[in-house]
């Protein structure tokens, strides 16, 4: 495709959004402020503010679908309560499309297959510990290694996201954590993909224990870190395959 044709494409789709953006604007309240993210997992969040508003967090790249402009209104009206089937449907584009690194995409048709090979923690003789411990010494021995703690599992519904675990820097009472999501604990679920969790957030005590100004979140050097995770690609391509399960889990 020619360059010229490249940037026409492009700068439909950004006034496509642009319009989407406007009109999401001008369907919802005063009191609801909207932030277009790039996230690769929480696509669509809602959440209160302090001064008593909502902000209302989506994908860009879902607002290029204009059908989910009905289904995004009622979210919010609705408090992110009932059943939006057109908003699913945009997010697991947008997540297929936008939010896998391109080693992933980039995989032949019968990749998913080969997932059903992975060892499972139904399997697995290690402890959960055992394996923090051998995520923590084989990829950042350098550094101190923060506690880990399960969280309290959640109520079992369809979710639109999971947060998989968190990292919390030290506070003056207690020490560096990292906390994850007990659903990603169940026996159906592959141990490279529970390391890989571990190994992403033990990345986010790298970053704050070698801290760069004004470095965001997920940067360049972040994701380099990240993919260096020798199950990386796997892990990966499995949560694009069981994302459905994973969040009616």
């Amino acid at each position: 495709m020619c360059e010229d044709k490249q940037d026409a494409l492009q700068t439909g789709a950004l006034s496509v959004i642009e319009s989407t953006y406007q009109s999401l604007r001008a369907a919802l309240p005063e009191t609801i402020t909207i932030r277009l993210n790039s996230n690769r997992r929480t696509l669509v969040s809602l959440r209160p503010q302090k001064n008593g508003g909502m902000r209302l967090s989506v994908h860009k790249e879902m607002l290029s679908y204009v059908e989910v402009l009905p289904d995004l209104v009622r979210y919010v009206s609705k408090r992110g309560r009932g059943r939006y089937p057109v908003l699913n449907t945009v997010m697991q584009r947008v997540f297929d499309e936008h939010c896998l690194p391109a080693r992933v995409q980039q995989q032949d048709p019968v990749w998913a297959e080969r997932l059903n090979d992975l060892p499972l923690l139904s399997h697995c003789t290690d402890s959960l510990e055992q394996l923090y411990q051998a995520i923590h010494s084989g990829y950042f021995s350098h550094l101190s290694r923060p506690e880990l703690i399960i969280k309290r599992r959640p109520p079992q519904r369809r979710r639109r996201s999971i947060q998989y675990g968190s990292y919390h820097a030290a506070t003056a009472k207690v020490g560096p954590q990292v906390r994850i999501t007990p659903l990603i604990t169940q026996n159906w679920i592959p141990v490279c993909f529970l390391e890989h969790v571990l190994h992403h957030e033990l990345c986010h005590h790298a970053q704050r224990s070698q801290p760069m100004q004004r470095e965001r979140m997920h940067s360049a050097r972040f994701k380099k870190w990240e993919q260096e995770y020798n199950m990386f690609v796997e892990a990966v391509a499995w949560e694009r395959v069981n994302r459905e399960r994973l969040l009616s889990s």
